[in-house]
């Protein structure tokens, strides 16, 4: 009987040490790049410090690549710097651009499926969507407050996509420094113009902007601490074609971009993975096993 009390016990200690929420997201081969772009790209003036990735056709002038580049379709860089490799799936066209790297054109052979990774980041983004809310959002006239329970290992916001466009700041409140942060935002159109992200810059890797209905994204006049995941979303500035300034120390995801926002190399981390249920079956079976050994050691004892 006493055995049997300290196996159920370690037991429940085991399950009781499991999260009761997965506070892990992963981006996929998307998160392996600064900027993941699912259709085309249109920049100038601008620079992406890590990997690039272009599902469409890539058009840029006056712009740096500090990692490697993928491109679907055509590339045209004119004027420019690229730090790693070049996969084109169409025709490389690179005028006065430097590169310590190889160029590979000419209808190569990409690293992965654009199409696959596709249809994984827009269900990653709708279930994302569903994860219930354990923080509250206040709004004094346009400035937004993101109340956490400083607690949790994954604090999940919601807002409207219209309030969050309109917002001039935002800061966040009793949230735990190594918490993994998600906002879920609703709403066709959205964006972060014109607006300061008032939150220490250690946050910035923790941050998920999931804008998980846009199919317009406006991003202008503002500094991105955290990464976007906008699978569906067109991204654009505030003043339409060509508009659109700033930066974004983080991942941005989305349909396609026509913009001078820099991309600055700050990978997201999506939190701690949370042990797959075999693992608590393996540990239940271990316990049994311990409980076993002490059952015949008392036995050999008395004898």
């Amino acid at each position: 009987m006493k055995y049997t009390y300290i196996l159920f016990t370690l037991l429940a200690l085991v399950l009781a040490a499991s999260p009761a929420r997965a506070s892990y997201i992963d981006l996929g081969v998307a998160g392996e790049y600064n900027a993941f772009i699912l259709g085309d790209f249109t920049s100038n003036s601008s620079d992406t410090q890590g990997n690039l990735a272009v599902g469409g056709n890539a058009v840029m002038s006056s712009y740096s690549i500090g990692g490697s580049v993928v491109v679907g379709n055509d590339f045209t860089l004119t004027d420019g710097s690229i730090g790693g490799d070049v996969v084109v799936g169409g025709t490389a066209n690179l005028t006065r651009v430097g590169t310590g790297s190889r160029s590979i054109g000419g209808h190569a052979t990409l690293p992965f499926d654009f199409d696959a990774a596709a249809a994984y980041l827009k269900n990653l983004s709708l279930t994302l969507s569903g994860t219930g809310a354990n923080g509250t959002v206040g709004d004094n006239s346009g400035v937004l407050t993101l109340n956490g329970n400083n607690s949790s290992g994954l604090q999940v916001f919601n807002i409207d996509g219209s309030t969050l466009l309109n917002a001039n700041t935002l800061y966040f409140n009793q949230i735990a420094d190594d918490a993994t942060i998600l906002i879920n935002v609703s709403g066709d159109l959205s964006g972060l113009t014109s607006m300061g992200l008032l939150y220490p810059g250690e946050f910035s890797d923790n941050v998920l902007f999931n804008f998980f209905e846009a199919d317009t994204l406006l991003l202008d006049g503002v500094g991105v601490r955290g990464s976007i995941l906008a699978p569906h979303a067109r991204v654009t500035g505030a003043s339409g074609e060509y508009s659109g300034w700033g930066n974004i120390d983080g991942t941005l995801i989305a349909s396609s971009y026509n913009a001078h926002i820099e991309q600055h190399d700050v990978p997201f981390d999506g939190g701690t993975p949370v042990p797959e249920p075999g693992t608590f079956l393996f540990t239940g079976l271990g316990l049994l096993g311990l409980a076993g050994f002490m059952r015949r050691s008392k036995r050999r004892n008395k004898a």
